[in-house]
């Protein structure tokens, strides 16, 4: 038996001509023939159709991509014009503070609201999520918290209006964690409050410890529109520091997925060498880049170090 195979491509036939002779034979296999390099000329126009398709699609993502990435860039340049440009002067304190977003464009907040003469205040707060929609929420905070807490000398009475707020101004789902003190220079002691928020570190320097400051479990802003939040209270020595941060930084992990928690970043404020606002500060830099290997942070995170001058 003997077969004719037609065509190169997967449509090839394979035809029997054990039954077919002279020009009956000729005639069909010019057909079949004819067929075949049809289906073969119709297969590659339709794959290089297909080819240039793709090829125009991954250019037009490759060019939102770019847009993309502009576009979020300038959202963080925005943004971190919106952060503190400078630390505040203001009489018997220092301070140093970092903040570093894990993408162009971070949920992260802080700032310095001089409030009196005598009365300044520090906000921390932190944004669900991350991107465009986080950063949004972070610049409404920020103008919330400038126009209406330059007037408030408590800090719970503070958090409850700035989340009253926040719940009538803000859409969506999303919720900031926050920690706001208030310090006064004539009685030296500090007054803070918390809304979600990790609790602060406190160097005592009269007794060299270090400790975490207690807190009142709060719900975070934004959430419910009416939620009075508790303040508390403590006395700085000269000499004493607080230690305010967002929960990216005490969720640094090691290669074994530990975190570095409150109680480590308590210790390393212990074991800082040199006690003022920056020592402590890039103290707690540094053993955070042993503790995670170098490897770059998973979510934003703000340190903010207030220390009490000695007299």
């Amino acid at each position: 038996m003997e077969h004719i195979a037609y065509g190169e491509s997967a449509a090839s036939i394979l035809v029997d001509t054990s039954m077919l002779r002279g020009e009956e034979f000729n005639r069909i296999r010019h057909k079949i023939s004819a067929v075949v390099k049809n289906w073969e000329s119709q297969l590659t126009e339709l794959l290089a159709e297909a080819n240039s398709l793709l090829i125009r699609q991954n250019d037009e993502l490759q060019n939102l991509s770019e847009r993309l990435k502009m576009e979020m860039e300038q959202i963080q340049r925005i943004q971190e014009n919106l952060l503190p440009q400078e630390l505040p002067e203001f009489p018997g304190l220092e301070f140093a503070s970092h903040y570093l977003p894990s993408t162009e464009a971070s949920g992260d907040y802080y700032d310095f609201l001089e409030l009196t003469r005598h009365h300044l205040g520090v906000l921390v707060a932190d944004v669900s999520g991350h991107g465009a929609a986080s950063a949004v929420v972070m610049s409404i905070t920020r103008v919330l918290a400038q126009a209406h807490l330059n007037q408030l000398l408590h800090a719970g009475g503070a958090l409850s209006v700035l989340n009253g707020l926040m719940a009538r101004f803000i859409p969506g789902d999303q919720f900031v964690t926050a920690v706001y003190a208030i310090f006064n220079n004539l009685t030296h002691k500090l007054q803070y409050a918390t809304a979600g928020h990790p609790p602060p570190i406190l160097w005592n320097a009269r007794e060299k410890q270090s400790s975490i400051l207690p807190t009142k479990p709060r719900f975070p802003l934004r959430l419910f529109l009416q939620v009075e939040y508790e303040t508390l209270e403590v006395s700085l020595e000269p000499g004493d520091a607080v230690i305010f941060y967002t929960d990216g930084l005490t969720e640094l992990a090691n290669a074994d997925g530990e975190m570095v928690g409150e109680k480590k970043l308590a210790e390393w404020v212990h074991e800082c060498p040199t006690k003022t606002a920056s020592g402590f500060l890039w103290h707690i830099l540094d053993k955070a880049s042993l503790y995670t290997q170098g490897l770059p942070p998973k979510d934003d995170f703000t340190i903010v170090v207030l220390r009490r001058l000695q007299e």
